[in-house]
């Protein structure tokens, strides 16, 4: 399977240059509170939510309260397994971002909010107060935490997805990644038949399944119990179906 690379991702070359280390004081974020989750330890920070975080393979959490230049953040930096986990769980919380995509990697500011995939992170910075100094700051941070914590690294993307995209189109806008049944359902839940009983598998979905939805089934023998799921749905099933090699699953709305 030929696969492309995200291409207008460049965190080597991000958009916030400097250093942490080369900041001057006034600019090192003052941590007034600093918590670790680990795994399952998930549950104890959020009462809802975690079963979707650990399908994407979770590992660890970082919640910080913070201070930056006069404004109080809360700083939450999700390690996954890979960027592409990143990216899935960040495109699990993006909707009507105003403005998507303004820096280097897939990034959502929206009202008191801005949240990143970047490298194998998924950092959400939220502020309190309404201010264009606060919404500036935020993806400072966000930078400066993914530097200390963080892992560099771009998700891959299929190239029957990547071409459906255009140049200069806002991807945050248009694609979801899903790593099992709570995360696929969550996007869009007629496409569930197809995949009934089966584990292991990945999705990606352009415009939420509207215009494709690209299933990485694993192994030839799962595929063929999805196109056999596909076959019981008969007319019911809103997608036409397409198996390529390397155990891929294609479907379109009908």
């Amino acid at each position: 399977m030929k696969l492309a690379k995200f291409f207008f991702l460049s965190l080597v070359s991000s958009l916030f240059l400097f250093s942490p280390s080369g900041l001057k004081a006034q600019d090192v974020p003052e941590i007034k509170n600093e918590r670790v989750f680990k795994g399952k330890a998930l549950y104890g920070f959020m009462n809802g939510g975690s079963d979707l975080f650990l399908e994407y393979g979770f590992e660890e959490l970082t919640a910080l309260e913070v201070k930056y230049k006069g404004s109080d953040f809360t700083v939450e930096v999700y390690k996954m397994p890979s960027p592409e986990d990143a990216y899935g769980i960040y495109s699990q919380h993006t909707f009507k971002c105003d403005p998507a995509d303004a820096g280097k990697c897939p990034d959502c500011t929206s009202p008191m909010q801005f949240q990143t995939a970047i490298g194998n992170h998924y950092i959400t910075v939220v502020y309190n107060s309404a201010t264009a100094d606060a919404a500036k700051s935020a993806p400072e941070l966000a930078d400066i935490f993914f530097r200390k914590y963080g892992k560099e690294g771009k998700p891959v993307i299929p190239d029957a997805v990547l071409s459906g995209i255009g140049s200069g189109e806002k991807i945050t806008q248009r694609l979801k990644y899903a790593r099992g049944a709570i995360s696929l359902s969550n996007l869009n839940s007629s496409v569930m038949p197809a995949v009934e009983g089966l584990e292991g598998y990945s999705a990606w979905l352009l415009d939420s399944g509207r215009a494709l939805i690209y299933i990485d089934l694993r192994t030839p023998e799962l595929l063929s119990k999805a196109l056999n799921n596909i076959s019981d749905a008969g007319d019911d099933f809103p997608f036409t179906a397409q198996s390529e090699k390397d155990s891929i699953l294609i479907l379109k709305i009908k």
